[in-house]
């Protein structure tokens, strides 16, 4: 590969993926946990670590991030996405 590339378009470089992180350049999410390569080391997770996606929670509201951006399509950086005064959790578990 070319290291510059980004082959598996997750916004991180090939070169970086082989030489940095040793992740798959191949693959946008090398753990298969459902959380980008790029998601996880920007967020100080382990993109080689399939578990460390069931306790992300970025931004503490009690809804683990893979489910807010793939299951509930609510922002794993706000926790409370609509600013309606009700924490994502509350709305998504209590009043859905």
């Amino acid at each position: 590969p070319l290291l510059d590339t980004d082959s598996d378009n997750d916004l991180l470089s090939d070169g970086k993926e082989i030489k940095v992180y040793g992740t798959n350049y191949l693959s946008l999410d090398t753990d298969n946990d459902r959380l980008s390569d790029k998601y996880e080391v920007d967020n100080g997770l382990n993109p080689l670590d399939p578990n460390d996606a069931m306790l992300a929670d970025t931004d503490k509201d009690g809804v683990i991030d893979p489910d807010e951006i793939y299951v509930y399509k609510t922002d794993p950086f706000k926790p409370d996405t609509d600013s309606d005064a009700l924490n994502d959790y509350l709305e998504i578990f209590q009043y859905s």
